[in-house]
């Protein structure tokens, strides 16, 4: 669990919360056993209009 407070209290809230985000999921799929590689996005990017500009 990431709390508000912690988050902000952090030199770069952003990053913390993006960093638990990552962590949450990545516990998540290897629980529900998918393939985390084979589902990646290149550079992590799924929006096409954000990959686009790139």
């Amino acid at each position: 669990m990431l709390r508000y407070d912690d988050a902000r209290s952090e030199p770069d809230p952003r990053a913390a919360v993006l960093a638990f985000y990552e962590s949450a999921y990545q516990a998540g799929a290897r629980h529900a056993g998918w393939d985390i590689a084979g589902l990646a996005c290149l550079g992590g990017i799924t929006d096409p209009q954000l990959s686009a500009r790139t």
